[in-house]
């Protein structure tokens, strides 16, 4: 991931495990207990996408996306709506 790519990302996000290149979190963004992951997965048809959750104490929203960029993307933009409707 470029420079340029990470400034469009509101958080740092770390390589969950050591053993798996293709998986990120962040964990402790505002609200405290939320957390964003994102991880390659293979879809029904053999096809290559990433997963993406955001959840606080509840699971705010989680889908599929087509590249990592992306995925990140999705889970902090929906992390952000979350906290809006929260108030």
């Amino acid at each position: 991931m470029t420079d340029d790519t990470k400034q469009q990302l509101r958080y740092d996000w770390v390589q969950t495990w050591a053993d798996r290149p293709d998986d990120y979190i962040v964990r402790n963004p505002y609200p405290p207990q939320s957390q964003l992951r994102v991880y390659r997965d293979v879809g029904p048809e053999g096809e290559r996408r990433w997963w993406w959750g955001a959840n606080a104490t509840i699971r705010i929203a989680s889908g599929y996306a087509d590249g990592q960029l992306e995925a990140q993307l999705l889970a902090e933009q929906h992390l952000h709506e979350y906290i809006k409707q929260a108030g």
